[in-house]
């Protein structure tokens, strides 16, 4: 069992090492509000960041925290609809997500900020709708977030690659 809603949430965690000492994590998660796709960062730090879609309807997603050995977990309401999640830490420690949200009832894809305790702050539609989603994300040298994504907006499924600049 673990953090936000103990009687709700239940985490059963499995960590594989490779020859190269590369560590991955699986967190199979059976909640109150039906998880499916996850997606989870490892520090070498020794702790995991994951972000969890809430497939109820209107369901906000799950941001949860563990650490070593991964057996306990740490869950927070993100305030926010994250389909197909996708989050990075960013040089300077703050970390960006994206995904798909509900904006005046249409699906987007948005990107945001999501602070330290677990709240999304979204920050920009791109341009997206019907279906979309599944959001890459990485920082470029100069700085830049570099977003990758599909959408059906243009009518027919394409894929997107947005090059945002953030302030600082």
């Amino acid at each position: 069992r673990c953090g936000l809603l103990p009687e709700r949430i239940t985490c059963t965690s499995r960590v594989f090492s490779s020859e190269l000492n590369l560590i991955a994590i699986a967190c199979l998660m059976q909640t109150h509000c039906h998880t499916s796709v996850n997606y989870m960062l490892h520090y070498f730090t020794r702790t995991t960041l994951a972000l969890a879609r809430n497939e109820t309807k209107g369901g906000h997603s799950m941001f949860g925290t563990s650490h070593a050995p991964y057996n306990k977990w740490s869950w927070t309401d993100t305030g926010h609809i994250i389909q197909g999640p996708d989050f990075i830490r960013l040089a300077d420690g703050r970390m960006i997500y994206g995904g798909r949200d509900f904006v005046d009832g249409k699906s987007n894809t948005t990107v945001g900020i999501l602070t330290a305790s677990g709240q999304a702050m979204p920050m920009l539609v791109l341009p997206s709708g019907g279906d979309c989603s599944y959001p890459g994300l990485a920082q470029g040298p100069d700085g830049q977030i570099w977003v990758s994504y599909y959408s059906s907006h243009e009518g027919k499924s394409s894929i997107y690659l947005a090059k945002l600049k953030l302030a600082k």
